[in-house]
Formats: C-alpha cells, structure tokens, sequence
C-alpha cells in the first residue's frame, strides 16, 4: 500500500483508494501500540527500555502522518505535522528552549503553517524569524523529480538581480546594511509601519530554481523579526 501511495511523486497527490488502505493501516498500528502503552513501560526495565517504548510510539504517529499527505490539504498535512513533531520534541525535554530552521512559508504564521500551528500550541512561546536577501545566489533544483534522488543540484543567481522598487529588501539596500535585524513585533499596529502592512515583494526562494524570486506578502503579524543579509551565496552540499 505504501508503495502504491507513494509511487507518482513525493506527495501522494489524491486521496485515492490505496492511500486511504495505507492510513487505515498505519491508525490501527498507532491505536495498538498507544493502546499498549501502559504494558511496555510496565516491562521496562530501565530507562533506556522506557525511551525505546517512548520512540516507537512516536515512530507509529511519524508513519501515520506520512500516510495522512494524501488528504485533501496535504501542505496544511504537512505543516500541522511538523508543529506537532517538534511539540514532542520539546516535551522531551522540559524548560528547554529550541531554534527550528525552515522556509519562510512554514515558520509564518499564515493560515495552515507550521508557524500558525506552533503558536496554537505554545502561545506566546514563540518568535519567528523571516529570512531574506537582495543579491547573489542560491542552491535549488534544475528541474521536478518525482524521485529526490533524481534532482540535480545547483547554484542560481537571485532575479532579479536587483531587489524591486518598493520591497522592503530595496529599502534595506538603500540603507547601506549589509546585514540588518528589524523587530517587527509593533509593526502590526504601530502608525510608523502602515507601509510594511502592505504586501510588498518579498524574496521567496524555495527547492526549485526560480525565474523570478519575488512574490507579494506583508511582513507584520506573519514574523517577529526579519533578519535581512544583502548578499548571499549558494549552500554546499555534504559529502
């Protein structure tokens, strides 16, 4: 079933009749070990045995997440999958703090992001970062794969090459930083930023290559601050 969900492409892209045999499955994996719980931590008998009970349990939700992207909104899927994960992450080890890395578009708090469903669930606990740029380059793939493996890898100027009139990265530019922070926290209501409560070009770049980097968003409410870096250069693979 798992490999007939996932055949076409990374995502399921329907909620088809083998997706749905695949979900069905992995929930009553997950029922069955959650229901199961109680007698595994009872055998354990340390806390590494208490650990591995802990991990399998949160292996059975990772499968059944994976099995859920076939649903009608498999980015909405995702995202809400990613906040949940890393809410268990963070109950694992109480009064820690965590930095989480990813694309604009998830760490926001858009509707259905991952930014959104972190706040739900951590209200107040969180502070998200944009990240932008002007010029110079990024890694991306040339072209679609369905296979990951497939893509080709490679380094692509920023285009335009110079920031568009009235983004806020052309600002910045302007302002001569080549490296800047602006705390957007009072921008939501703040007189002084009803011009960054407009959609503005914002750089956008994501796993695939782009002719045109920009797209319209406004900054306030989605981020707490943007971290702004002029010119930046394309990331290297590992080994």
């Amino acid at each position: 079933d798992l490999a007939a969900a996932w055949s076409i492409q990374g995502i399921p892209p329907e909620p088809d009749s083998s997706v749905r045999v695949w979900q069905a499955s992995t929930d009553r994996v997950r029922q069955h070990v959650r229901g199961r719980q109680a007698a595994y931590l009872a055998r354990a008998q340390s806390a590494a045995d208490s650990a591995e009970v802990t991990w399998a349990l949160q292996n059975a939700e990772l499968i059944y997440q994976s099995a859920s992207f076939g649903d009608e909104s498999p980015s909405a899927v995702r995202d809400s999958a990613m906040a949940a994960n890393i809410a268990w992450a963070m109950s694992q080890r109480p009064g820690a703090r965590g930095v989480i890395w990813a694309h604009n578009f998830h760490v926001s708090r858009q509707p259905g992001t991952m930014g959104s469903f972190l706040e739900r669930m951590l209200p107040g606990e969180v502070k998200i970062f944009a990240l932008t740029g002007a010029q110079g380059e990024y890694t991306a793939a040339s072209s679609f794969s369905s296979s990951y493996a497939a893509r080709q890898y490679e380094a692509f100027p920023i285009m335009p090459a110079s920031p568009p009139a009235g983004s806020v990265a052309s600002v910045l530019v302007q302002g001569g930083w080549p490296v800047a922070v602006v705390d957007l926290r009072e921008a939501p209501t703040s007189p002084a930023a009803a011009w960054l409560r407009e959609p503005r070009p914002f750089l956008s770049v994501g796993g695939m290559a782009m002719d045109y980097s920009y797209s319209l968003e406004a900054l306030p409410g989605a981020y707490d601050f943007l971290l702004f870096v002029r010119s930046t250069t394309p990331s290297r693979g590992l080994q």
